[in-house]
């Protein structure tokens, strides 16, 4: 494999447990209303002790007197909920407007039978998806200019898939955007390695645990994702095969990860990563180690490989299959669910970098 080859996941590592006051929403004091003449819908809420990821739900009761269990009406159906709301929200009194009518037609709102439900996420636990604008200051201000109820923070997080707004599939989450999924790994023991004979390969059978828990990007880095972050708007979604390590990351010899001890996850300001960086405020974008990348492959399965089902044990709700193709078969078009988390085709011409004995990871 060499260096025009390489395609990657994206990873983000959470940050660890702070010891101050949890946050929280008392939900009992939560109010909705809804304007008679606009018809949008306003949740009011406080939130108390730290900073802290906040989403909403809303829940239905179908029986006239509120007798009958809540449920939710699904997070598909007020994906245009704006506010103080899918964001991290500082502590105080703070509100979350929805119009009903454009997602959720036809329903009544103020008859008693509709709740909203406000969670505090700790920010050293966040929900399952976040979703990062890759657009530039430049950019996102030509979208305001030209659009005055466009108002999209640079990270949002969201509670499930249906909960991101037009859906994970949208070519925006594959140019503008970028989606990842939170990889639950922490204090977790596995292992990795063959335990036995196979014809995957021959790494010695050892145990391993992550201390925290991290997110992945849910496709493959594209060709459009890469020239946004170079400052130019694209629509290319194909899957970016032609970056190389030094446009990534700048110079190996400088830039040696993971191998460099103490220096492992620097990069060079003006390369891709670290142009993401520093966009983003999130300065623990790489490419996954790895076992991030092997576990995150597994999707929550307990066997030892992530690949080859008819051999092995993964294949609940489908298996990771390694693939070789031209670039038409390489869209980062269709994702496939995989025992839970949500991830797209991974492809043999993607390159897993390695903390074993090979000191180059693109070798």
């Amino acid at each position: 494999m060499n260096s025009k080859t390489l395609v990657f996941s994206v990873t983000t590592i959470l940050s660890a447990s702070t010891l101050f006051a949890e946050p929280r929403v008392d939900q009992s004091a939560v109010t909705l209303a809804q304007d008679s003449q606009s018809r949008l819908v306003t949740v009011g809420y406080e939130l108390t002790g730290e900073p802290a990821v906040v989403t909403v739900d809303f829940q239905t009761n179908t029986l006239a007197n509120a007798a009958g269990d809540w449920v939710s009406i699904g997070d598909v159906n007020f994906t245009n909920v704006i506010g103080d709301v899918n964001q991290v929200v500082q502590p105080g009194v703070r509100t979350i407007t929805w119009q009903p009518d454009k997602s959720w037609p036809g329903q009544r709102i103020n008859d008693g039978r509709v709740r909203a439900v406000v969670k505090a996420w700790a920010t050293n636990a966040p929900p399952d998806y976040c979703v990062v604008c890759l657009l530039t200051d430049t950019q996102i201000d030509a979208k305001k200019a030209a659009d005055v109820t466009w108002d999209i923070p640079r990270r949002r997080y969201f509670a499930s898939e249906e909960a991101v707004p037009g859906g994970v599939t949208n070519n925006l989450y594959k140019t503008d955007f970028l989606v990842l999924r939170k990889i639950p790994a922490a204090g977790v023991v596995w292992r990795m390695g063959t335990a036995g004979v196979t014809a995957t390969g021959s790494e010695t059978a050892h145990k391993v645990m992550l201390t925290k828990d991290y997110y992945m990007g849910i496709y493959e880095f594209t060709q459009g994702q890469r020239s946004v972050v170079n400052g130019t708007e694209s629509s290319n979604a194909y899957p970016d095969g032609s970056i190389t390590w030094d446009n990534l990351r700048g110079t190996y010899a400088s830039y040696p990860w993971p191998q460099s001890a103490g220096h492992e996850h620097e990069v060079a300001s003006d390369k891709v990563l670290g142009k993401l960086r520093t966009r983003t405020s999130i300065d623990s974008f790489d490419l996954p180690t790895e076992a991030q990348w092997e576990y995150g492959c597994r999707a929550g399965n307990g066997g030892w490989t992530y690949n080859y089902a008819t051999l092995h044990a993964f294949s609940v709700g489908g298996a990771v299959r390694c693939r070789y193709g031209r670039d038409d078969d390489r869209r980062a078009e269709c994702a496939v669910r995989l025992n839970q988390l949500l991830f797209a085709r991974l492809s043999a011409r993607c390159c897993r970098c390695s903390n074993r004995s090979n000191p180059h990871p693109l070798s």
